[in-house]
């Protein structure tokens, strides 16, 4: 189930963190944030090269290789010395799936952690946060423009350093950006470049680690702390100067592990005693949340999130049928503007919430009102779940599903549509309270799925002030 519960463990490294991090802090982004927007994941990226290459027949061939045995690194070093063509063609067409950098740019957009991190960039200023990335994707540089229009540097070699006054955002593996007029000389992607780094005492990946421990703390975000040369680097830094560098924390989500809940609960023993500074969390979701959690952890009105939900969920128990066929009724009205054309006949349009347990409650639909809160349904609150609500709010998006795509989610809905719903409460950041979800008997085409998404975005901004509203005593 999700983390938003922040055990009494997690909220005392975020405390601890949030202490150490007054100053200074780094950054280190890992793949995570540009999987959760749909780049590929490290062995799908292989199995790409090695198609592309034509070192395998085609990616099938290829994914079985690797389930034979085949090691990743090896795998890939094989493929890059095979490469018929320009090395980095083949790297960005395997990386965003296409050549047509036009293409890349709109298909690959900043995702809820990137946005984040930006946050978290630009309230400090670019002289109190290093921010690196083992990403070859420019998305959080996109982030960083998106919303603050702030200057800043990609850095992929040791020379050229940013002007002063900008963001520096040191790619420690290389730099392909999705426009296609930054490909880096120097990747790190094969068995012999990991070599040929870790070899090398002066490169300028290991300086800048050793500088950033002896600022501040090392946040690790969307890494499983995997990489090889990462590995090293911090162990090698750690041996030689075990009390004169700052902690580093690293942000684990199961989901980013993709480990099942069983697998996971076996794995922490050993994560902790790996890293102490460990922060384990069920989803992406939850990892967006603490990096806003962290920000607000020291001020005087703090509540952790679960609180917030709870005292939330308590209010709407407490006006359960004022507010039922307030909602429901609202919910109706929204529902006949364009989403009943869109949607058909047999549809409908629902309010998701999350109670106090954790558990995901459909607290409303468009077409009826309930009687009594006992029968409100509970889902988990897992990315996994089967309730497409329950995975836009575990992956902080959108999410959509068509029976013509083929899968299996419902045996009655041919077409379902969610957004997360972002409600911000006294004593702390926003929170995915809930969403808004969309569900029709119908097969609808995809640019009219396209469309309810589009809907949704305004219904669940809506929904998200109304519920803030409410609970400070607005009327309803």
């Amino acid at each position: 189930m999700s983390s938003l519960h922040f055990d009494s463990t997690v909220q005392a490294k975020l405390k601890e963190f949030a202490d150490q991090a007054s100053d200074l802090l780094g950054v280190l982004v890992g793949a995570g944030p540009s999987i959760a927007v749909g780049l590929p994941t490290w062995p799908v990226l292989v199995a790409r090269l090695l198609a592309l290459t034509g070192v395998t027949r085609d990616e099938t061939a290829a994914r079985d290789l690797m389930l034979s045995g085949q090691d990743v690194l090896l795998a890939t070093e094989i493929a890059l010395r095979s490469s018929p063509g320009n090395l980095k063609d083949i790297l960005y067409e395997a990386t965003y799936g296409t050549k047509d950098s036009d293409e890349a740019v709109r298909k690959f957009e900043p995702g809820p952690l990137h946005h984040e991190l930006a946050e978290v960039a630009t309230e400090r200023g670019p002289g109190r946060v290093s921010l690196l990335t083992l990403n070859v994707d420019d998305l959080l540089e996109d982030a960083l423009h998106q919303h603050h229009g702030v200057r800043f540097y990609s850095r992929d070699t040791a020379r050229p350093r940013a002007p002063e006054g900008f963001y520096e955002i040191h790619h420690l593996h290389g730099l392909l950006s999705r426009d296609g007029t930054r490909k880096s000389d120097n990747f790190v992607f094969s068995l012999s470049h990991y070599n040929k780094l870790l070899q090398s005492r002066t490169a300028w990946q290991l300086s800048e680690f050793n500088q950033c421990l002896q600022r501040g703390p090392l946040l690790l975000v969307g890494t499983s702390y995997g990489d090889v040369d990462v590995r090293c680097w911090l162990d090698e830094l750690y041996r030689a100067d075990p009390t004169g560098l700052y902690g580093v924390y690293a942000l684990l989500s199961r989901q980013g592990l993709r480990l099942t809940p069983a697998q996971f609960n076996r794995a922490k023993s050993f994560v902790r005693d790996r890293w102490s500074g460990s922060i384990l969390l069920d989803c992406y979701a939850d990892v967006t949340q603490a990096l806003r959690e962290v920000r607000h952890i020291e001020d005087v009105d703090y509540k952790p999130p679960m609180e917030r939900i709870a005292e939330h969920w308590k209010a709407m128990e407490s006006n359960f049928s004022l507010w039922q066929s307030h909602d429901a009724e609202k919910l109706e009205s929204d529902y006949r503007g364009k989403l009943a054309g869109l949607l058909g006949k047999r549809s409908n349009v629902a309010l998701w919430v999350v109670d106090s347990r954790g558990k995901l409650v459909r607290w409303a639909v468009s077409e009826k009102q309930y009687r009594a809160i006992a029968g409100l349904k509970r889902v988990p609150l897992t990315p996994e779940s089967e309730f497409l609500a329950a995975r836009a709010v575990c992956n902080d998006e959108f999410v959509g599903w068509a029976a013509h795509r083929g899968g299996s989610i419902s045996s009655h809905w041919k077409s379902i549509v969610a957004r997360p719903v972002y409600v911000h409460f006294p004593g702390g950041p926003r929170i995915s309270l809930g969403a808004i979800s969309a569900a029709s008997a119908t097969k609808i085409s995809d640019a009219h799925t396209d469309a309810v998404s589009d809907e949704l975005i305004d219904l669940a901004q809506a929904w998200g002030v109304r519920l803030a509203e409410r609970f400070k005593g607005a009327p309803v």
